[in-house]
């Protein structure tokens, strides 16, 4: 009983942190491209709460639940080659989080407070978010960058980032996508 309690108890955590994850990826994403600084701001510190609460929350509950399930179960946490590598790996993903992750949330949260109260978006936030879409393209996944926000387009005169639009004046957002561009996503 106690073994099948700390299971779910992991695989709580787990559905919360990747969950957690993939949500925000998509609705960060999404509050970016609407160029509106407010939005933004408002996207960025729910970014910062949710991972504290959902990310931070999930590994708890990862870490408890696994190392309980496999204490209860009698299993060796460092002889058995997929626990030890699991843990090696959870490790490694936690450094990366702490080192990059954590500083770029924060320096972004002190840069969304700022144009959230000034309604201009420095050119320095979109240079630095691009960049950190970079690594998706190198790994051969443009699409996924694009569809992610990869429709953005800059005003250099005010300095804000505004959705593309057609000579109507209608955001290409809300727009219906071609076959060809949705076969790329």
């Amino acid at each position: 009983m106690l073994y099948h309690l700390l299971k779910a108890i992991h695989l709580l955590g787990v559905v919360l942190l990747v969950g957690n994850v993939i949500v925000t990826l998509v609705w960060k994403r999404r509050a970016d491209r609407t160029g509106d600084p407010s939005v933004i701001a408002f996207g960025q510190r729910l970014v910062s709460l949710t991972d504290w609460w959902f990310t931070l929350g999930g590994v708890i509950l990862i870490l408890v639940g696994g190392f309980g399930a496999a204490w209860r179960a009698g299993l060796d946490l460092f002889g058995l080659p997929w626990l030890l590598w699991g843990q090696v790996l959870f490790g490694v993903s936690g450094l990366l989080w702490a080192s990059i992750l954590i500083p770029a949330q924060i320096r972004q949260a002190r840069q969304a407070r700022a144009f959230a109260t000034t309604g201009v978006i420095p050119k320095s936030y979109w240079r630095k978010l691009l960049a950190r879409r970079a690594p998706l393209d190198l790994m051969g996944h443009p699409g996924h960058s694009a569809a992610l926000g990869g429709n953005l387009d800059h005003d250099c005169k005010t300095q804000r980032c505004r959705p593309k639009r057609d000579g109507a004046g209608k955001s290409d957002l809300n727009r219906p996508q071609s076959d060809e561009a949705l076969r790329h996503v």
